[in-house]
């Protein structure tokens, strides 16, 4: 059944030995999460974002790590759906949302934070962030919280609903990985979004398909029309990022100007990539 699952449901698998290995394995991974979480080893690490034309430091996203003596340093698409399936994934969120206002509150730096499918349908999340903005001191107005495309499908009037009621705190709220979903320009009508985040997928064939340029340039155009600064993700190639740069993009992320690093690297505001 998870194997039919994890191929996309509607479909069937015949069994085999091997899918009880795979799933004892999963069971000793979400196990070994539950404990992680309970004595708050998730860590996080900070990935830089860079403003566009200065290239100078000005935000980070923070991501949430694993490291266990067995498994070793699990990779995120691998723990996470297992914290969404388990029911961890809110205990995750919190712990990273405390973490990262703790570490970066003195930087100076933008702070960006992934939130969940689960966190935010949860009916807490409001005081939730509230309540970590007020232990840390943390400026509201430095904090963005992300979400997916895929949130706003379900429910799109609510969740309108609960991006008001968060940005009434003083934070702003982006649409991460822009153009992987069925979005349309009538959500970003209704919605109250501060920041565009283009995937990576709109990125990579730059600089060997000028096609791609254009339709950069129609996103952003887009996202101009409707007051919303936008964010570039996955550059790796200074080729990439002096296109995203004509095009207007605001800020990038990616590779090219940093990997994920502990919080310590920020601690200096004037950081350039």
């Amino acid at each position: 059944m998870y194997a039919a699952k994890d191929a996309g449901r509607h479909c069937a698998r015949v069994y085999h030995p091997s899918l009880d290995e795979s799933h004892e394995r999963r069971q000793r991974l979400e196990q070994d999460l539950k404990r992680a979480v309970e004595d708050e080893e998730i860590y996080v690490r900070y990935q830089p974002i860079v403003d566009a034309q200065s290239g100078e430091v000005v935000a980070v996203e923070a991501l949430a790590r694993w490291s266990h003596p067995v498994h070793g340093d699990v990779p995120l698409d691998v723990f996470i759906p297992i914290a969404e399936i388990s029911g961890l994934i809110n205990a995750i969120g919190r712990q990273v949302l405390l973490h990262a206002c703790r570490e970066m509150r003195e930087t100076g730096l933008d702070l960006a934070v992934n939130l969940s499918p689960a966190q935010f349908w949860d009916g807490n999340l409001y005081d939730e962030v509230q309540q970590v903005l007020e232990r840390t001191g943390f400026p509201p107005e430095r904090l963005e919280l992300e979400i997916t495309e895929s949130l706003l499908l379900r429910r799109p009037q609510v969740a309108a609903a609960v991006i008001d009621r968060l940005r009434s705190l003083g934070i702003r709220m982006a649409l991460d990985d822009f153009g992987t979903g069925f979005v349309s320009i009538a959500y970003l009508q209704q919605l109250t979004i501060d920041r565009l985040k283009i995937d990576r997928s709109f990125l990579a064939p730059l600089e060997s398909q000028p096609d791609m340029r254009e339709v950069l340039i129609s996103i952003v155009d887009l996202a101009k029309a409707y007051h919303l600064e936008v964010c570039a993700e996955g550059i790796e190639t200074p080729g990439q990022a002096q296109l995203a740069r004509i095009a207007s993009c605001g800020r990038l992320q990616g590779w090219l100007f940093g990997r994920p690093q502990a919080a310590s690297a920020f601690q200096t505001v004037a950081f350039r990539a």
